[in-house]
């Protein structure tokens, strides 16, 4: 008896694999696996990227905030110099009124330092000690605080500090990967879907690359708010730094104008 048109051997038959898929398909499927794993790498470190990109900006932004301190403490020196030669001047201007002996004798009525309201020179040095410690701390505290926050930029809030957002993140993901999975009619030829354990290997590395790319994007995020404060904190330290040759010259004038002063009384 002849065998039917068309009819195969069972031997010469495409072996289908447990997800209804041919060689050729399962082929093909296994290609495709590797791509999305191959994909998910990709991110991962273009993820490492990101965030040793941000650690190098937060590493700098410390050190701006540092050289800020610098800039604070030599701005106070500044002024406790120029408050210095003020001083030095008021008591050359009054020796210059009164001879050596007038001077000796009088001293205690015409010192200028007992002028209504003007503390005596011990007092001001000790203010002027307990007002720079002061200072000094307010500063460091400021900077600090500065260093805290750049710790915290592009960094995720911490696991269950928002319970609400939690779930609401969970649900919106697995509503996603649900919707995905009932709009995706992925096949080959004549395959119109795809096996659960090959879609769950395929929703696994697409759950990753979600969680990826919300890890580039937040480090992408901290590196603008970074970059911003760069800006604000270089633009600060540039009028700082355009004021201190100009505060420097002119202390500098007024301790050429006390030395030649001082020559006055000695010549």
């Amino acid at each position: 008896m002849g065998e039917p048109s068309g009819y195969k051997p069972s031997w010469s038959r495409p072996v289908e694999d447990e997800g209804g898929l041919s060689p050729a398909e399962r082929h093909l499927m296994e290609i495709g696996k590797r791509e999305h794993r191959d994909t998910t790498a990709a991110a991962q470190r273009a993820a490492k990227v990101a965030q040793e990109t941000v650690d190098i900006g937060k590493n700098t932004l410390v050190e701006l905030h540092r050289q800020g301190e610098q800039l604070d403490h030599i701005e106070r020196h500044f002024s406790n110099l120029e408050e210095d030669v003020r001083e030095a001047n008021a008591i050359v201007k009054f020796m210059q009124r009164w001879c050596c002996i007038q001077l000796c004798c009088c001293c205690l009525n015409l010192d200028p330092e007992k002028k209504k309201g003007v503390r005596p020179r011990h007092q001001r040095m000790q203010m002027r000690y307990e007002q720079e410690m002061y200072e000094r701390e307010e500063v460091a505290e400021a900077h600090m605080a500065k260093a805290a926050a750049v710790n915290r930029l592009g960094e995720p809030d911490a696991p269950g500090e928002n319970p609400d957002a939690d779930r609401s993140e969970l649900f919106k993901t697995a509503m996603a990967v649900k919707k995905e999975r009932e709009a995706t009619p992925l096949g080959f030829g004549n395959f119109a879907g795809m096996a659960e354990k090959d879609r769950a290997e395929m929703d696994e590395e697409t759950v990753k690359q979600e969680a990826l790319l919300d890890q580039i994007g937040r480090a992408v995020e901290g590196m603008r708010g970074i970059g911003e404060q760069m800006n604000e904190e270089l633009q600060a330290q540039d009028a700082q730094i355009d004021l201190l040759p100009q505060r420097a010259v002119q202390i500098h004038n007024d301790l050429s104008q006390l030395t030649r002063n001082v020559r006055k009384i000695n010549s």
